[in-house]
């Protein structure tokens, strides 16, 4: 392989990775714009989104879930320890922290947890091919969350 080859090769691979990184963030700012419809459309067509409760698949049965969670609430989170891998050509796995802050009607609400995302990247557009959320804490302001 030639000099320049390699240094193709080497960029190409940076980019995948800030694709990825970069649809992270998207998928960020559709949750806290409260657009159930606009985090679908971040995944693919047969995107698998991953929950303690089960696996949702498909655009369709996730923007029905982001609806129901979405809707009418201010909530505010905050992706942190972004660490994207290439995994495969096309594949970018990242994983990365989230922390949360949501205003209930009648208290507040914090939280964190752990991403997993798959990002598959052709011809520079992303989707997300899965996604798991493992939630580590959600707590009540009042109640606290001291270990």
């Amino acid at each position: 392989m030639q000099h320049t080859d390699v240094l193709v090769s080497r960029i190409e691979h940076l980019e995948s990775l800030e694709i990825a990184r970069n649809h992270v963030f998207s998928y960020a700012d559709a949750v806290d714009s409260a657009n159930p419809e606009g985090i679908s459309e971040l995944f693919a067509s047969d995107g698998i989104l991953s929950i303690p409760s089960g696996d949702i698949e498909g655009r369709d049965a996730i923007a029905d879930f982001y609806r129901s969670r979405v809707t009418g609430m201010r909530r505010r989170h905050f992706i942190t320890n972004v660490r994207p891998l290439l995994r495969s050509e096309g594949n970018v796995e990242v994983k990365s922290y989230f922390l949360f802050t949501s205003q209930e009607p009648d208290h507040s609400v914090i939280g964190w947890g752990l991403y997993r995302d798959v990002v598959h990247i052709d011809a520079g557009v992303a989707s997300l091919v899965s996604k798991s959320i493992t939630p580590v804490l959600g707590t009540t302001i009042d109640e606290g969350w001291a270990l």
